[in-house]
């Protein structure tokens, strides 16, 4: 199984820095067989995302209604298996007091990477640097493929 965050997985159907090493490790993924898996918020994460671009950023950044329509449809027909269990908000919710991560959202990502023993790869540096060089669970997605 592979594991990524809304960061990484809005870089599968938008141009954006580290896109290559995203899109890189989803067809790594896909070559061996791998499942792609995420938890329950993270469609909501990558939708709003896309919605936010069609209003919001530089000239160079912002999306037309088209092209937003285009990236959230192609990021709905992905195949991405949503993982939700009890364990999982229990988990999270200890991880986020423990490490004192910011959100709730991001700490499901952790919690799943530990429920199901895989690293979670991520372009969000906050995270990243919260859960520190002690948490090989946690890994940036510009070190993909390097």
């Amino acid at each position: 199984m592979r594991l990524v965050d809304a960061s990484v997985a809005i870089k599968w159907v938008l141009p954006e820095e580290y896109a290559e090493q995203a899109v890189k490790l989803r067809g790594d993924s896909l070559a061996v067989g791998d499942q792609m898996v995420y938890p329950p918020h993270m469609t909501s994460e990558v939708m709003n995302a896309i919605y936010r671009r069609t209003w919001r950023g530089d000239p160079g950044v912002r999306l037309t209604l088209e092209e937003a329509d285009d990236a959230a449809a192609a990021f709905l027909s992905l195949s991405i298996r949503q993982i939700r269990s009890p364990r999982l908000y229990q988990r999270a919710w200890m991880l986020a007091h423990s490490y004192r991560i910011p959100t709730i959202y991001d700490s499901l990502y952790v919690a799943l990477a530990e429920l199901l023993d895989t690293p979670v790869w991520t372009a969000d540096r906050r995270l990243q640097r919260t859960m520190g060089p002690d948490y090989p669970l946690v890994r940036w997605i510009g070190d993909y493929g390097a």
